[in-house]
């Protein structure tokens, strides 16, 4: 967390040194300031053209480009692609989604087990952002969210083969934060938190292979989970 607060920090020197004419890239035309009720006369930034934001997780890339061999942290927030749409006001939709896929082998003197997961996640919520300053802007908002999956273990034994299925579905709802910081006009970078709680239904079937017996299950749980800002996007801006 220490060496992307740093990553970012040293970016922000970069494009200040490197601007040739900051106040032309930072001109008014992009932006008003509008005194609105309940901040006294502090004066809020807001765009005066709608603004588009495709955001990509991008975590992975940058542990690999500084060399984070040492890192085992993992990756917490499961939307990889994002979408936010705001109008003049700043108000707008934001969308979310990502999907995870894995196959895991393991081969063993008495059984051998397979094991691959698929899921989805999909998020729609409303958003809100401020500009803070030149290069940051500020957004919250409150999210619905939509989760599927699938789990299929295949056990392969000298005692019987056997097959675990189970099928995921859920939903939840939460509030979040984000920070996005300008490297110039058009490409951003942008972090998030939020707490989402949510509940899943799992209907699993196993089956015995030699003998055909099959047995359902049904497992449920409740999760409310406090995601801190780890995961990094790339966004661009239009």
């Amino acid at each position: 967390m220490l060496r992307i607060i740093i990553l970012i920090y040293l970016i922000s020197v970069a494009t200040n040194v490197i601007a040739q004419n900051k106040d032309t890239i930072w001109q008014d035309v992009d932006y008003k300031r509008t005194t609105q009720k309940g901040f006294g006369k502090t004066p809020t930034q807001y765009p005066i053209k709608s603004s588009h934001y495709i955001g990509l997780q991008v975590n992975e890339l940058f542990r690999q480009l500084l060399n984070f061999s040492g890192s085992t942290s993992s990756l917490i927030n499961p939307y990889t692609l994002t979408y936010t749409y705001n109008n003049t006001a700043g108000k707008g939709i934001s969308l979310g989604v990502g999907y995870f896929t894995s196959k895991i082998v393991k081969e063993g003197i008495v059984n051998d087990t397979t094991n691959i997961h698929n899921t989805i996640n999909f998020r729609v919520g409303y958003d809100k952002k401020i500009r803070i300053g030149k290069r940051w802007i500020a957004g919250w908002g409150i999210d619905v969210l939509f989760i599927g999956g699938r789990q299929v273990i295949y056990n392969d034994s000298f005692f019987g083969d056997t097959e675990w299925d189970g099928k995921t579905k859920g939903w939840g709802f939460g509030p979040r934060g984000s920070l996005l910081f300008s490297i110039n006009e058009r490409l951003w970078l942008g972090t998030e938190c939020n707490w989402y709680l949510s509940q899943q239904t799992t209907k699993i079937k196993i089956t015995t292979k030699q003998t055909g017996f099959v047995d359902h299950k049904t497992n449920r749980a409740s999760n409310g989970n406090l995601q801190v800002p780890v995961a990094i996007f790339l966004i661009a801006k239009f």
